[in-house]
Parts: structure tokens; sequence; C-alpha cells
């Protein structure tokens, strides 16, 4: 009786989790989680080093970004245009902004200023 009571109490506990918990879904975790996206359009800082190390690379999923940038999927832009894209172009999900941590960290302090809230997507 003891044993039974305390599963249906586990039971119903993680039942009641899993339907409470509302579904939020991840934003793309790798690059070639990105490069498999084929609906889904890279942006990138115009003038950074990846720039240059992409017209060089021979090897791994850089590879495919140049693929991908050959097949138009790929955009720079310049620092002034970012406020613009991320409004624009990110957050309807049909572009992806490739960007470093410093960077990134910067258009979300931006970004939580101008709107108030924390939701620029982090794809």
């Amino acid at each position: 009786m003891m044993f039974t009571l305390v599963l249906t109490r586990s039971y119903t506990g993680n039942l009641m989790s899993l339907l409470a918990v509302r579904y939020i879904p991840q934003p793309f975790q790798t690059l070639k989680a990105v490069l498999d996206s084929h609906a889904t359009n890279m942006v990138w800082e115009a003038g950074s080093m990846y720039d240059q190390f992409l017209s060089s690379v021979e090897a791994g999923v850089f590879v495919g970004v140049r693929a991908a940038e050959e097949n138009g999927r790929l955009k720079y832009v310049k620092s002034t245009e970012y406020t613009p894209i991320l409004d624009e172009q990110v957050r309807h999900g049909t572009h992806v902004f490739i960007f470093e941590d410093l960077t990134g960290r910067v258009l979300k302090a931006n970004d939580f200023s101008r709107t108030g809230m924390g939701k620029m997507p982090v794809n």
C-alpha cells in the first residue's frame, strides 16, 4: 500500500510539472544546425575576422557557410544596421544573427534599454 502511494504521488507530480511548464523552443545551438535549416538565412558582422577566414577556409563546417554565401543565404551588415536587421528580419525568424559574445551582450543591453523587454532573439 505504501509503495502504491509513493508511486502514484511520483507519477502525479511528474505529470503536473510536464503539463504546467510552457514549452519554449530553443534557438539554434550550433552553426551546423543553422546550415541544415535551409529556410533560415544568416547575418554576419561585416569586416570581421570571420569574413576573411571564410574566404580561405578549406575544411570543416565553415566550408558549408561559404557554400551558403554562394547560394545567397549569408548577408554581411555593418554595425549601424544591427538594430533594423534585428527588428525586421531576426525577430520574424527568417534570419539568424551570428556575432561575437561581446557584440551580443551589447546588442541585448541596447535592445532591453530601447524596448524595455528582454525579448531579443538569441539565435
